[in-house]
């Protein structure tokens, strides 16, 4: 255990032994020093931190109001799933959905007669979703995908599609 009474002591004599001129100067320090310490060490970090705060709030509400969206969008969608086309009437009906939805195709290539591999450019993730859901609606899957970023929002890959049959 620490005993602190030896160390108040040694403080109080360090004190008593300085003139009263610097004494009272080291006071008048003290009480300019003691709100300045304050400030840098609670106030400055605990204001930063709420600001932060504040400006997250809205930007996460927002997204949650867009994911509700989307998921009841996708609701809807899923209630509707049909049978799509097999052959060239299946890679029909991706290019026109893949246009409709402003999805970046790089590549279309038939994979069999129920099967389809899309190769997208740079297309933002929401855009790829609402697409996939549409062609779920239609009776086409995704059967693999292979997404990798391409930039703030954006993906670029390989889908699978294959014909519910």
């Amino acid at each position: 255990m620490i005993d602190w009474r030896g160390s108040v002591e040694a403080v109080q004599a360090l004190w008593a032994g300085r003139p009263e001129s610097e004494r009272r100067m080291m006071r008048v320090g003290g009480v300019f020093i003691l709100p300045l310490v304050f400030y840098l060490a609670i106030w400055a970090p605990l204001s930063a931190r709420v600001q932060a705060l504040l400006h997250a709030v809205p930007r996460e509400r927002a997204a949650l109001v867009r994911m509700r969206n989307e998921a009841h969008m996708l609701a809807q969608l899923k209630g509707r799933v049909g049978r799509a086309p097999t052959g060239t009437a299946l890679l029909g009906l991706i290019e026109q959905q893949a246009a409709a939805a402003g999805v970046g195709v790089d590549e279309l290539s038939p994979r069999g007669s129920h099967r389809a591999d899309l190769v997208l450019g740079k297309t933002a993730f929401a855009t790829v979703l609402r697409f996939a859901a549409t062609l779920q609606a239609q009776g086409v899957t995704v059967a693999r995908a292979s997404l990798a970023p391409a930039g703030p929002g954006l993906v670029s890959g390989r889908l699978t599609l294959r014909a519910l049959s």
